[in-house]
């Protein structure tokens, strides 16, 4: 049922999702066998926000952690690049400088080898519940296998980050080079100075990722499951019911599954727990008709944007630009990643294409925040999965339905749990 806030609905529900972006709407998958006890707020369209804009890809190889010793020795280069990948505005300084401190932490501390363990985990349960989920609404036979390709300027830099293909490998998810002749040959439509590139064979390509959110949208409906167009403001938790007031309606519910992307945080700290989250932020173009054809998803590594063969089109995207919540976009951070692209495919129509941010909701570990908050176990934390939002979405469906239901989920949640910032 698809309904809006000045409608008369029921005020109670056993399961409220605030938040109907990829992450929501999975969890409203998960829990389809129970749709009809299942509501999603959200003051937008499904799928609409952060959601709607990005590249597309579900990652399940990318089980690095952002927080690393060789990203922060780096970050002092970017950081003095205003056209390099990460940005962070002086301006901002101030506001982040609490997020900074621990993501520097997170780098040095010892522990990234656990949250390659977690981060590979959670993809691998992530990939057998995207099989299961996108084959029965028709779109897992759209998603592509072995079609990206990590693009090189040089020897010496596809060299200095083979210890992180390694680790990849290590985890099981195969990759091979490519030398630049083989380069060429699977991508005639790139320009010359290229080293060659990496495969990651394991990673697949949706047809578009708006797509595969209306496409689930469409059978949550179908199933009767709720869907209110509010905002929820505020949350508090009561002796037998939780409240959910919204700019325009209150309501109660048993159960309440925070997944609000970076607006998480303001929900959370309601219930006494203090989310270190931040947007990083990301842009992108989608061109109808770009009068190139890109054969692959490809990744360009140390530029900071990507290239995506969609249904809709030719997307380019990237940037990591942290910044607080609801701060206004920096079109510029788009026109240079046009600029760049227009460069190595030189034929690059990028007129009337669709511009797009989107503010990623990120964590000073690099891993998501899943489960129950630590003062109340009704309420349910799926939000802070970085630029792995698509990616994970699945996996974190299914874990928040396990927890809801009190059976005991396929991996191990404490990774992911509130109480690591909350010591």
């Amino acid at each position: 049922m698809k309904v809006s806030s000045g409608s008369r609905v029921a005020p109670h529900f056993p399961i409220i999702i605030v938040g109907a972006g990829i992450v929501g709407l999975s969890v409203a998958l998960a829990l389809s066998t129970r749709a009809r006890d299942v509501a999603l707020i959200d003051p937008e369209p499904p799928g609409s926000q952060t959601s709607w804009g990005n590249m597309g890809a579900l990652a399940f190889g990318e089980v690095l952690p952002l927080a690393r010793p060789d990203v922060i020795r780096q970050a002092g280069r970017w950081l003095l690049d205003r056209r390099g990948p990460v940005v962070i505005s002086p301006r901002h300084l101030g506001a982040l400088c609490g997020w900074l401190r621990r993501f520097i932490f997170s780098a040095f501390d010892g522990n990234s080898p656990k949250r390659v363990e977690a981060l590979r985990r959670l993809n691998a349960l992530a990939l057998a519940e995207w099989e299961r989920s996108l084959s029965a609404i028709g779109l897992w036979n759209r998603c592509e296998a072995d079609r990206v390709l990590h693009v090189y300027d040089t020897t010496e830099a596809m060299s200095k980050d083979a210890p992180l293909w390694e680790i990849r490998r290590a985890a099981g998810h195969e990759n091979y080079p490519l030398d630049k002749n083989a380069l060429r040959h699977a991508e005639p439509a790139l320009g010359g100075g290229f080293a060659g590139a990496m495969a990651s064979p394991t990673w697949r390509l949706t047809p578009d990722p708006f797509l595969v959110s209306k496409t689930i949208e469409s059978r949550l409906i179908a199933s009767g499951v709720t869907f209110l167009t509010d905002r929820a403001h505020s949350i508090t938790p009561m002796t037998d019911r939780i409240a959910v007031r919204c700019e325009t309606a209150e309501l109660t519910c048993d159960h309440l599954v925070v997944a609000a992307g970076v607006h998480s945080a303001d929900l959370a700290r309601q219930t006494g727990d203090a989310m270190p989250l931040v947007a990083e932020r990301g842009y992108s173009l989608t061109l109808s008709s770009p009068l190139v054809r890109s054969n692959n998803y490809l990744v360009f590594r140390q530029h900071g944007f990507v290239v995506a063969p969609l249904a809709g089109g030719l997307r380019i995207g990237g940037s990591a630009e942290f910044v607080p919540a609801r701060q206004a976009p920096d079109w510029r951070r788009l026109d240079l990643l046009v600029e760049k692209a227009k460069r190595f495919l030189p034929d690059l129509n990028p007129s009337d294409g669709i511009r797009w941010y989107g503010d990623r909701p990120s964590t000073p570990d690099s891993l998501p925040v899943i489960g129950p908050s630590r003062r109340d176990r009704r309420v349910l934390y799926a939000f802070g999965h970085g630029h792995l939002g698509l990616t994970q979405a699945a996996a974190t469906g299914a874990i928040i339905r396990d927890l809801i239901a009190g059976n005991i989920p396929a991996i191990d949640v404490a990774p992911y749990s509130s109480a690591r910032f909350n010591r």
